[in-house]
């Protein structure tokens, strides 16, 4: 089943990404063309967003990555001394797996015309044409596709069970799809093993709106406050009444 543009634009709009995240990620998808590099400048994203500076932009460019939304290719372009960054739409069907080629040509979004500002920072992947690399880079990419593991779906399912009974709202799959993204994210990028968020959830959902328990609404909030569940839970165990032999019949 292809995933497209519009398929990630609608990911981000049901995702549980900041405000200016969502924005940023929404101008970024302008730029999208199928096969071809996307790179529009901080200030050509100034001026689709709105912001005035490129500390906003830099954050809410971060936090896509940091959630799995995009990848970041830094470099700099051939016969320029112009330094830029490449952005990928992970799990968008053929996304451009190559590296920059280096010329300037019209595809450029945003111009290149007048003080290079700094604004565009980082250095070139370097470029190689080798079968065994694009092979690798291009199985990054697939692995990359694959959006959310099946055990991190099931995770987000039965987090978003418990949500429904507590608030009584609706969740859809396309939310929880995001959720099993954040999970993931837990697992993968954050280093907490699968028995860890099963105890976790388990708990929770026997514990759910209880006295210093941290409130927990979206995969995101799940993988943020995942450390003060684990404390809640610590404390829990600490505080367990201690069972008591009955010595009645004596």
């Amino acid at each position: 089943m292809e995933y497209g543009i519009n398929d990630w634009r609608n990911a981000i709009f049901e995702s549980d990404l900041s405000p200016k995240a969502r924005l940023v990620g929404l101008a970024l998808a302008k730029y999208y063309r199928q096969g071809k590099e996307c790179f529009p400048s901080y200030r050509t994203l100034w001026a689709d967003t709105g912001y005035t500076n490129n500390h906003t932009i830099i954050e809410a460019i971060n936090e896509l990555k940091e959630n799995g939304f995009i990848r970041i290719k830094k470099g700099q372009i051939k016969n320029l001394s112009i330094q830029s960054q490449a952005y990928e739409f992970v799990g968008v069907t053929g996304e451009l797996t190559g590296e920059l080629t280096g010329e300037v040509t019209g595809e450029l979004t945003g111009e290149l015309t007048g003080e290079v500002t700094g604004e565009l920072t980082g250095e070139l992947t370097g470029e190689n044409n080798s079968p065994e690399i694009r092979e690798e880079e291009n199985k990054g990419i697939r692995e990359d596709i694959k959006l959310h593991s099946p055990q991190s779906k099931l995770f987000a399912e039965r987090l978003s069970e418990i949500v429904r009974k507590q608030k009584n709202i609706k969740i859809d799959n396309r939310k929880i799809s995001s959720w099993a993204k954040s999970v993931d994210l837990l697992i993968h990028t954050d280093g907490v093993d699968e028995q860890r968020v099963d105890k976790a959830l388990t708990w929770y959902s026997e514990n759910v709106g209880g006295d210093y328990i941290p409130v927990i609404e979206s995969g995101k909030t799940f993988r943020e406050k995942f450390g003060k569940l684990e404390s809640a839970i610590k404390r829990a165990e600490i505080n367990k009444p201690q069972q008591t032999e009955d010595w009645g019949w004596l």
